[in-house]
């Protein structure tokens, strides 16, 4: 390998993302990590490298950096948008649960913000957002969205949520 990557750029690059991906294989994530990072940085327009680092920051957890890296992804076109629309709902999830973990009512309610419009309306993502709110007091406002939203499309798990939301008005959210 040392070798090979001493020739010209492209043999640099396939031995590089060869190198990335035995390192995966073998669990050394922060090391495929940082060898993904400097080819991305080397040469941003890889598919390849774009969706190894996607794939190696999730396995690290680090969601902030899959969100960054599933944008860029989108961005250029690199993956149909029926393979983006699952890694998008996972990354999302996953930084509501951070958030929400992290004692800050203005923090999960930034995250939720930063949630594209377009994947507000997913089950999976609302049932997140407001089990993390429900740690928090004064779920009013949370309320008045699922009770809008299961007048529309009424979902068990939303509705078992709504049952445990504190409303203005309690005899109203009974009946």
């Amino acid at each position: 390998m040392r070798q090979a990557h001493s020739e010209d750029q492209d043999s640099q690059l396939a031995v590089s993302i060869t190198q990335a991906k035995l390192q995966l294989m073998e669990k050394q994530t922060e090391q495929a990590f940082a060898v993904l990072q400097h080819l991305d940085d080397e040469d941003p327009g890889q598919k390849q490298v774009k969706l190894m680092l996607l794939d190696a920051s999730s396995k690290l957890q680090d969601w902030q950096q899959s969100k960054t890296v599933l944008q860029e992804i989108e961005r250029k076109g690199l993956l149909p948008a029926n393979e983006v629309r699952p890694r998008q709902i996972q990354v999302y999830a996953n930084l509501l649960k951070l958030a929400a973990q992290s004692g800050e009512v203005n923090q999960l309610k930034e995250t939720w913000q930063s949630v594209p419009k377009h994947l507000k309306r997913e089950f999976f993502l609302l049932e997140v957002y407001f089990v993390g709110r429900l740690q928090y007091p004064d779920t009013a406002d949370c309320e008045v969205m699922i009770r809008r939203i299961i007048k529309n499309e009424p979902d068990d798990v939303l509705v078992k949520l709504y049952g445990k939301v504190r409303g203005e008005n309690p005899a109203k959210q009974l009946a």
